[in-house]
């Protein structure tokens, strides 16, 4: 068995209408143009008549993309060690890494979780997602979510940033800006956020909180992330205090982490809400582990790694969640495996893309039953690429 050829699509998928505020007060370059980034699909064929599909993250080159297909054409994929592929270090990794559990889950009739370890679960919980709006927008975002069987909501938010000089221009944005931030490594910035710009006005987070206690309930909880534009632990100190009446799940990345975990030492022990970083590196997971620094992980990174760094939390007894960048099917299927496999992996997840984006270029939607994926049974990934939605959003 050899892989004898291998497609690849670039692709452009917009978010919803609505989803995304494209101008004014509410307007985040951070957030606002993610979904104009491209992304690439790959689609790996062998000799036995399989295939398997693959999502790259937001931003990728085609270069890098290039040197995955040259290291894996006429290789034998039962022969490649699943936990440490022979592919070039870049970002691309994933992309064949999900194409390669999708082809041999396909081939051994077995879903992809499997090849991960096995299932530690029977269902992921998923939340809704809100950007940065309005409290009248957040409470009808989170309204729509709670219709849809969702039980809470993960909201963006910033304060002003007190140590930016007045006038100062904002940091040049990243290509990949959003939730995961690929480096050539494979992986992503760990807890650095400077490539957000800079906010000058507070959003009301106070008040968009309340308007989503208000319209949603007690019993509808809501996760706080602010991607580290609380900027800094005593700002955000007075935020947790102020957000401590509602039903908040966590707060994830207040302010900047990396070589600043002593701070989140000390935060952690005067916040009145659980606080979680958003990792991609084992190193991340075992320093914050030390110092006892959080209270949750957010975590990406490759398949076999996250299960990994999901088992070391586990074995601190620190629960997590499979980050996103507001994906597409494949690649949140990609997560949702990854997750069925990791025991620490029960808070609500962030594959939440498949249904923000007007398209998840798959013919099944994930299914998401009262908030919950169950567990798939479908070989490989379990996903089936959406020809005709391909061609209607490929670019280049």
């Amino acid at each position: 068995m050899q892989i004898t050829h291998i497609e690849k699509w670039k692709v452009v998928v917009p978010c919803r209408a609505g989803v995304l505020e494209r101008e004014g007060r509410w307007y985040d370059p951070g957030l606002s143009t993610f979904d104009a980034i491209p992304k690439w699909i790959v689609r790996l064929h062998a000799s036995n008549g399989q295939t398997g599909v693959g999502e790259s993250s937001r931003g990728e080159s085609e270069a890098s993309i290039d040197a995955g297909i040259a290291a894996l054409l006429g290789r034998d994929p039962r022969a490649l060690p699943l936990h440490r592929l022979p592919l070039p270090p870049s970002a691309a990794y994933t992309t064949f890494e999900m194409a390669l559990f999708d082809l041999l889950g396909r081939t051994w009739e077995v879903p992809a979780y499997q090849l991960l370890g096995g299932a530690r679960q029977t269902q992921v919980q998923v939340d809704y997602w809100a950007s940065r709006r309005s409290p009248e927008d957040t409470a009808a975002q989170a309204r729509d979510g709670k219709r849809k069987g969702f039980h809470g909501i993960k909201i963006k938010a910033a304060l002003g940033n007190p140590s930016a000089p007045r006038g100062s221009a904002p940091p040049a944005l990243s290509q990949s800006a959003g939730d995961a931030v690929p480096n050539p490594t494979g992986t992503a910035s760990p807890g650095d956020h400077s490539h957000w710009a800079a906010i000058g006005a507070d959003d009301p987070v106070e008040e968009r909180v309340a308007a989503i206690a208000e319209a949603c309930g007690p019993d509808f909880t809501i996760t706080v992330d602010p991607n580290c534009r609380f900027y800094e632990p005593a700002q955000a100190l007075r935020m947790a205090r102020r957000l401590e009446r509602f039903n908040i799940l966590v707060l994830e990345d207040p302010f900047p982490w990396r070589d600043n975990l002593d701070a989140y030492v000390l935060f952690r022990q005067k916040s009145p809400l659980p606080v979680a970083i958003h990792v991609f590196t084992p190193e991340a997971v075992l320093a914050a582990i030390k110092k006892d620094a959080v209270d949750y992980f957010n975590i990406n990174g490759s398949m076999a790694d996250f299960v990994k760094m999901a088992w070391m939390a586990e074995q601190a007894g620190v629960r997590c969640w499979h980050g996103s960048g507001v994906d597409l099917g494949i690649r949140d299927m990609s997560y949702l495996h990854a997750s069925f496999a990791a025991g620490s992996c029960t808070l609500p997840g962030d594959t939440v893309g498949n249904f923000l984006r007007e398209d998840d270029l798959i013919i099944a939607p994930i299914p998401i039953v009262d908030g919950y994926v169950p567990l798939p049974t479908a070989p490989g990934l379990g996903v089936t690429l959406d020809e005709e939605a391909l061609r209607r959003y490929a670019v280049g």
